[in-house]
């Protein structure tokens, strides 16, 4: 099994609880029919600037764990989703999460 980074055991043990609780008994999205738009930012801390497709990964990772989704394949959409760095918020590092129902364009 590997091992998981300090950020993503971190998300685990603070993130999935909100998030499960957030959603409550709601089935988990799994279908193409019915997919997501995630748009996520990662107020990044002091440190290095993460990845920020380790942070996509970890984040439909987390999203998976807490039942909202089925698999991380039904997120149609990252859409807006960015690192915002620490210099720019002077605040503690966090993630913010925004999850709805992808709706493909009427093009």
């Amino acid at each position: 099994m590997p091992t998981l980074s300090k950020n993503f055991a971190h998300a685990i043990k603070v993130g999935l609880p909100r998030l499960k609780e957030q959603w409550g008994s709601r089935p988990a999205i799994g279908s193409k029919e019915e997919r997501l738009h995630v748009k996520a930012y990662f107020l990044a801390g002091k440190g290095a600037v993460p990845d920020l497709d380790g942070c996509m990964v970890g984040c439909g990772d987390l999203l998976q764990r807490a039942g909202i989704i089925s698999n991380d394949k039904w997120i149609a959409s990252w859409d807006g989703t960015r690192i915002i760095e620490w210099r720019t918020h002077m605040k503690e590092e966090s993630t913010v999460i925004k999850i709805e129902l992808y709706k493909e364009d009427a093009c």
